[in-house]
């Protein structure tokens, strides 16, 4: 995700990232008055390693599993 992508996104709510395979963040794509508060849903498999990532582990508190949530697809 590039740099400034969430920048000074206030109402975030939540980023779904569906890719079987981690998705990175540049420094900056968070800041400026970006919600301190959003949650971020990824695949149950990748979890702890979005966790354990250099720029993603900053917010490791926020990030959960899509399966259970209610951004889960069921067909």
């Amino acid at each position: 995700i590039k740099g400034a992508a969430f920048y000074n996104c206030s109402a975030l709510e939540s980023i779904i990232l569906r890719s079987n395979t981690m998705v990175t963040i540049e420094d900056n794509t968070f800041g400026g008055d970006t919600s301190t508060t959003f949650s971020i849903y990824v695949p149950s498999s990748l979890v702890n390693e979005y966790k354990a990532d250099s720029k993603w582990s900053a917010f490791s508190e926020r990030i959960f599993a899509i399966e259970g949530s209610e951004f889960e697809i069921i067909e």
